[in-house]
Parts: structure tokens; sequence; C-alpha cells
């Protein structure tokens, strides 16, 4: 009879021997291990105490206290043996690991930077917004920079204010588009401040001569959205570079093709993409637009996003950020920069 398939005739073979596996078995991590090995740049293990940072006191372990936790052992951060400073002999808790580690990461460790205080329109929680009062304001109660909104003219000036029309900031009405600069200076923008009564709308040159003075950042949103202006891209680097304020700059939009203008006509200035809803992995669609910066809204912004925009060399500036617990939240999280309403309350709490 013949055989069936996967049979033999004869006598039966006997069972294999089991073979003890090999180191080199032994020493081939597995799919999971091999993956964290990829991403960390080491075998998967159990963690290793970072190495102390040279300037110890500022941005090594005892930097936790600027997130509210302290160390020497107070809140379980660090195990630190009786009688030793803080060194070599310091060992984290499994608590306090992910946060030494970083701080160790963090580019606090290699330039002292911290998280910026940016106005939100000047300290527009206390004075008209987009105007010369409100970023004056915001000078004095010690903002970083102010963010400003910028739009054309009829006679293509470049004026800051938010609104495509009128109604809202200004005793004026109908389109900015449609006025030209004489007109819009006649107007009253003090958006029903008392006390700022009289206020005009400036042009961006206006803002740059208030700055130029100072180390100010200034970050022009380009309103470009839903009025599609024609060379506003061109009109404000044709000013940054009038006023030699390219290293102080940083140019957004929601407005991505802009974005991808700017990139086309071969700009060096900082780019921040601006978005409004949660976006997927966003470090690396900022990285395909050739943005410098990702720029998300306060609910949408996490731990991985930070950590995975730095890791990709991107900047994360933050808005709008006014209450005093969400200004806490993105200090934990270490942001470049926090844009807000109320550069006091901001500044109060950076130090």
């Amino acid at each position: 009879m013949r055989p069936q398939r996967g049979w033999r005739s004869g006598p039966a073979a006997p069972p294999p021997t089991r073979r003890a596996p090999s180191r080199a078995a032994h020493a081939r991590p597995t799919r999971g291990a091999a993956r964290w090995q990829a991403r960390h740049g080491r075998r998967a293990g159990p963690p290793r105490s970072p190495r102390p940072c040279p300037d110890h006191g500022r941005c090594g372990p005892v930097a936790v206290t600027r997130s509210g936790l302290s160390t020497g052992g107070q809140h379980g951060l660090l195990r630190r043996p009786q009688g030793h400073a803080h060194g070599r002999s310091c060992r984290p808790t499994r608590a306090g690991f992910r946060w030494i580690v970083h701080l160790f990461v963090d580019r606090r460790c290699h330039d002292g930077a911290m998280t910026e205080v940016w106005a939100h329109r000047g300290a527009s929680g206390h004075a008209p917004e987009n105007t010369l009062p409100a970023f004056e304001l915001a000078l004095e109660q010690g903002a970083d920079g102010f963010e400003l909104d910028v739009q054309l003219t009829r006679d293509d000036e470049v004026v800051v204010i938010h609104d495509e029309t009128l109604e809202r900031t200004t005793d004026g009405n109908g389109w900015v588009a449609d006025h030209s600069l004489e007109d819009l200076k006649r107007l009253d923008a003090s958006s029903g401040h008392e006390q700022y009564a009289g206020t005009r709308i400036p042009t961006l040159s206006e803002v740059f001569e208030l700055v130029r003075d100072t180390g100010t950042v200034v970050n022009i949103e380009l309103k470009n959205s839903r009025m599609a202006y024609k060379g506003l891209e061109e009109r404000v680097l044709a000013l940054v570079a009038e006023h030699d304020m390219a290293h102080r700059v940083v140019l957004s939009s929601f407005n991505h093709y802009s974005l991808r203008h700017l990139v086309g006509l071969g700009t060096e200035l900082a780019l921040g993409a601006l978005y409004s809803e949660p976006l997927w992995k966003p470090w690396q669609y900022a990285g395909k637009l050739g943005a410098t910066a990702l720029h998300p809204p306060l609910a949408a912004t996490r731990r991985k996003i930070v950590e995975k925009s730095r890791e990709h060399g991107l900047a994360v500036h933050v808005w709008t950020v006014n209450e005093p617990e969400d200004i806490e939240r993105m200090l934990a999280l270490d942001v470049d920069a926090l844009i807000t309403n109320y550069p006091d309350v901001a500044r109060s709490l950076v130090g």
C-alpha cells in the first residue's frame, strides 16, 4: 500500500533529542526588546541611573523642584545613601526615574533655556488686543515675546489686527482689505477699554520699532486662511529684513500652504505650524511641511507631543494658556513657550 503523505515506511525514527539553547540564543533579544534597543540605543534591561549633570544644582536631579517636586527622598524621587551628597551615589526610585531622565535629556542641561512667556496679541487680558499699548504693557509685565496677527490693507501695507473685518475690535466696519492704511488709522481700536480710547491700529513696522532695543521675540501669525492676501508673505519678509529682526521672528499660520510658500521662497526664519484640532503624529507632519515649530492648542498638548517634537528638532509653542493650573501643567511638560493673555500671571509662575 502506498504510504500516506507525511509518513515513511520502515522502522520508526527515534524522537529528536532536545538540545539545550546556546548562549547565543539567550543573548538574542525578543522582538519587543529589539524595538526598545533600536529606540534607546542600548539593550533592554533595568533602568540605569543617569550620569550627574556637570552643572549640578541647576539642571541635575534638584531641578525637579520646578515642577513642584523635590529631591532628597522627600517625595520618593531619589534613593540616597545616608551621609552621601547628590552625585553618583544617588539612585532614582522607580517613581522618580522618568522625571530625572526627562530632565537629563532636556535641552536645559545643555543651554539653560526655560519656558518662555509670549503675550497673546500683547497683554490682551488687560489692554486692547494687537495694539501698541498692549505690547508695551506686555513688556512691562516681563513677557519674553508676543504673538500678533497681520493682514494687508488695500494699498498693501502690513497692519496688525486679528479679524478680517473691523466690527469687533474697532469702531469701523467692513473688510480690512477694503480699506487703505490712511482709512484704518482714523479708527478707534480701543475695543471698549475706556482708558485706552483713541488707540489706533498699528503697522508691523511700528511694532518692530517698539521692540528694536529689546530682546523680545515676535511671533507673527499670517492671517491668510479666510482672506487670501496675495504677496503677504513677501511683504512680511521684506519688513523683517528691513528692521533686522530675522533672529527674533517666528512666522506662523493656520494656512499651511502659506508656510510651504515661505519654504519655497527660501526663508531661514523659524516657521510654526498652527492647528486647532488634534493631529496624528504632528511632529512628522511638521517635518514634511518644513516647519521648525509646532503651535498646538492647549487642549491638544500632551507630553508625547512635546517629547517627540524635541526628538525631531521641533520647538513647541502652546496657545492660549491663561489659567494658573494650565500654566503649571505646561511648565511640567516643559514646552518652549506658552502664549497667554496674562503675561503677568505666567511670569509669576515661571519665575
